[in-house]
């Protein structure tokens, strides 16, 4: 293996913007994986649903990590502000109507379909981004 090669494959320190383009690159590569990855979940026990940083979810009295969640932990979560909590990595998913189909860009899944006044939901996931930047896009 080359030299340059073997550079590339070890990161002595890794930033949050450098995980964002390893990951939206997988995206790219195949979302069908990676959208995959990120919904699942497996089952933790309540040491693991403790800790500080580490994102999990907890349904009906079960706890479950996923990738999302350890890469958050990883990276960091927000400690203060109306953002408290969150993780600095968000997946980006197209929000869709299931029943008629039609993907909105300006919609969130908190809204009913314009056209035939169903919920709306998520799609495919398209990528990563900043919690913030996300939150930042929303807003406007």
């Amino acid at each position: 293996m080359d030299n340059k090669k073997e550079e590339l494959m070890i990161r002595k320190n890794l930033s949050i913007d450098e995980a964002l383009v390893v990951l939206n690159r997988a995206v790219k590569a195949d979302p069908e994986a990676m959208e995959a990855l990120i919904e699942n979940h497996v089952p933790c026990n309540q040491a693991l649903a403790d800790d500080p940083e580490i994102q999990v979810r907890a349904t009906a009295g079960m706890h479950s990590v996923g990738m999302l969640g350890i890469l958050n932990g990883l990276f960091g979560i927000e400690d203060k502000g109306e953002r408290a909590g969150w993780g600095i990595i968000a997946a980006e998913f197209e929000v869709k109507c299931s029943q008629c189909g039609e993907i909105f860009a300006d919609k969130t899944i908190h809204d009913l379909c314009p056209t035939c006044g169903k919920p709306l939901d998520l799609g495919r996931l398209v990528g990563f981004s900043r919690t913030w930047i996300l939150n930042k896009n929303k807003e406007k």
